[in-house]
């Protein structure tokens, strides 16, 4: 494969090494000899890294950085690696700091991608002005957790998922704080269905759409669940119809017997 920098910024290059190095990794661990580099995934350990994948296909740096940023992508999503490990991989001043600019910018932009609203990551502070025009932040209580839906209520589907937060409140509120983050339509509207409905929760207006860029919401609904740090426990979590009862009971009870046992040591 050419190491020429130019050929980068040519379309037709790049759908010939996305194509070429398409889940590479993933493919690569298959092999008989695969436990070196399992463990150097594992390990975070770089330099054997981009020494396999210049060795095993032939290349030379900067394309042997953009083909192990491919790859290491790719094996995010597949499953097959430590998440963690491959983001201590990404945030590594070789590739983050790299001397080539271009492969510096890709690495920071694909550590971005990825460990976006990762559980355990900070999620972005949403502040915005309920129905009722008060400015509320989300952080303001850190003893619940807090259970995000976006919406809009001017979609079937959303309604009917806002409907069934009564139940949620009904058998979580000890433990857990809602928010609806809406997406701007008509107000009047909007609070009729909310008011006539009793939909519970705080029911936050993204005016300008800014929250739900930031949390990357491409369709309604959408939720999240964090903890009370406001770190992210499920990103998305499951939508009120579709099990998010089951799904943050089973985890509250775990988190309640793992507090107790904490407690009566």
């Amino acid at each position: 494969m050419t190491t020429d920098p130019q050929f980068r910024t040519h379309r037709a290059f790049m759908e010939l090494f996305d194509k070429s190095f398409d889940n590479r990794l993933s493919f690569e661990i298959k092999k008989v000899d695969n436990a070196r580099l399992i463990e150097a995934v594992g390990r975070m350990n770089l330099s054997f890294l981009l020494q396999f994948t210049e060795e095993n296909y032939r290349l030379k740096s900067p394309v042997t950085e953009l083909a192990l940023l491919k790859m290491l992508h790719d094996g995010f999503y597949s499953g097959d690696f430590p998440k963690k490990a491959i983001i201590g991989i990404l945030s590594s001043g070789k590739l983050q700091n790299n001397p080539n600019t271009e492969i510096a910018v890709l690495a920071k932009n694909v550590k971005n991608k990825l460990d976006f609203m990762l559980p355990g990551s900070q999620a972005p502070v949403i502040c915005l002005e309920s129905t009722d025009g008060k400015k509320i932040c989300t952080d303001r209580n850190n003893d619940k957790f807090k259970y995000f839906v976006f919406a809009d209520t001017e979609m079937g589907v959303c309604r009917e998922q806002l409907k069934y937060l009564s139940k949620i409140e009904e058998k979580f509120s000890e433990h857990l704080e809602i928010y609806v983050i809406l997406r701007k339509t008509d107000l009047i509207e909007m609070k009729m269905f909310l008011n006539g409905q009793n939909i519970p929760g705080t029911h936050l207006v993204d005016e300008n759409g800014e929250y739900i860029e930031r949390y990357r919401i491409k369709s309604f609904p959408v939720c999240v669940l964090l903890n009370e740090n406001h770190e992210v426990v499920f990103s998305p979590a499951k939508a009120p119809l579709d099990g998010f009862e089951q799904q943050f009971g089973k985890y509250l009870q775990r988190e309640l017997f793992e507090k107790q046992r904490n407690q009566g040591r």
